[in-house]
């Protein structure tokens, strides 16, 4: 606390000396993806206001976008100086962002006193080439999800598949079809999606206790043809042919009509899909490990995070950090954070030690999956290499070409191996 005192009392003095008109209205613009017509999105408004209100001086403008388009906004912003001053991101996006110096990295006195205030491993999973790049928020680790009704109802156990063969038994077993085939309940689902996310997350979990693995260490080399992740994929694939899996895109529209027993959740935001859906929809989600891939293996979940970045051509590089401190640093009377009463909303796993005692959301059944996986050092950390987006789209073509039937496990992976790693090549050379 001593530490973080110095350091606010340096960004005060800077801010004071530093700033021209200070005593003018400072005007920090604010670009994010959460909606104010979600209650995540209205409590990041809310404490944007009450910043406002204690800082007389300073207007906070949030500028909402889609998080499909953001990574598009900042770099077209930067080459028209049409920059926000700060960004909510995802940390796929950190690598381009950082090697086309749209951001800044923290100063060093910052990243020092963050290094303490997150917790273990929190902020090494959003650093790039040796450098801290923001304030980390969401953290989103895999799980299954089920439908605890559905699984009472065909006699199975109140918990998830520990091992490929057992899931392979419960989506049998789960699986009811209409009499003209199509499915009144699938007994898993596959996600599919336009990006690409759904799929590498699946994949890679399913496949990393087997050693599968997206790039070598040095991360340069593409891997994704091993017979780690061969193997994984074809266990999908052969549960969509033998009819208990089914392969969509939105599979959680799915999971809350009551017509997906099971699935692979990509975080534990889905908790505010269910919510939406009713207290009673949400009462009777579970979740769960991901199955490992025989019994007594260890399972795995891919997680990614999101973070606050600042943008590297603001002329109130000091008062968006203050801001930024406040708002995910500062404890509140609760002993919270503001932002992870904003993350509690949502539904992400608490990223600072005062979150994971105070905030009530960790503690609700639905999260239990989620909050196993970060408690047992199961998860590791999705793509973090320049041209993500482009890498899991190629890695989103493979499975889907896959479990639609259009081709083998091998010869999808060995393409989109070449493919990514031309785009690895690109990037590097």
């Amino acid at each position: 606390m001593k530490l973080y005192m110095r350091f606010l009392a340096v960004v005060v003095l800077v801010s004071v000396l530093s700033v021209p008109g200070l005593a003018e209205e400072v005007r920090l613009t604010l670009l994010t993806h959460y909606s104010t017509a979600h209650p995540h999105g209205r409590a990041l408004e809310e404490y944007a206001a009450e910043y406002e209100r204690l800082n007389p001086g300073v207007k906070i403008e949030i500028q909402f976008i889609t998080n499909d388009m953001m990574l598009n906004r900042l770099v077209v912003g930067a080459a028209s100086d049409t920059l926000p001053d700060m960004a909510h991101v995802a940390g796929y996006m950190l690598a381009d962002l950082a090697a086309s110096k749209v951001i800044a990295p923290l100063p060093d006195e910052l990243v020092a006193h963050i290094a303490d205030a997150y917790l273990p491993g929190v902020v090494d999973l959003l650093a790039y080439d040796g450098k801290v790049w923001g304030y980390p928020t969401e953290y989103m680790p895999r799980a299954v999800v089920y439908n605890r009704n559905l699984f009472s109802d065909v006699g199975l156990p109140d918990r998830t598949p520990e091992s490929w063969a057992e899931l392979r038994e419960f989506a049998a077993r789960l699986t009811d079809r209409n009499p003209d085939g199509s499915f009144n309940v699938s007994g898993f689902g596959v996600g599919l999606s336009s990006g690409g996310h759904q799929e590498h997350g699946l994949l890679l979990s399913l496949s990393y206790p087997l050693g599968g693995r997206l790039l070598s260490d040095g991360g340069r080399e593409v891997v994704l043809a091993s017979q780690a992740n061969v193997d994984a994929l074809d266990f999908l694939r052969e549960l969509v042919a033998a009819g208990y899996a089914e392969a969509r895109e939105w599979h959680v529209l799915g999971m809350r009509a009551g017509t997906m027993a099971m699935t692979v959740a990509p975080g534990p935001y889905w908790r505010t899909e269910f919510l939406n859906e009713g207290p009673s929809v949400y009462a009777s989600m579970g979740t769960g490990l991901l199955p490992a891939p025989e019994p007594g293996m260890a399972p795995a979940a891919a997680g990614y995070g999101w973070l606050f970045v600042v943008s590297s051509r603001t002329p109130y590089a000091d008062e968006v950090y203050k801001f930024l401190n406040w708002l995910n640093l500062e404890p509140t009377e609760a002993g919270t954070t503001r932002m992870g009463n904003v993350l509690a909303h949502l539904g992400s796993i608490p990223v600072t030690p005062d979150d994971l005692r105070n905030q009530e959301a960790v503690r609700e059944p639905f999260m239990a999956g989620f909050v196993e996986a970060v408690a047992k050092g199961l998860t590791f950390e999705e793509i973090l290499a320049p041209g993500a987006p482009e890498i899991y789209a190629q890695m989103g073509l493979a499975v889907r070409s896959v479990v639609t039937g259009t081709a083998s496990p091998l010869n999808a992976l060995s393409q989109a191996q070449e493919r990514i790693q031309a785009i690895l090549d690109r990037v590097y050379d």
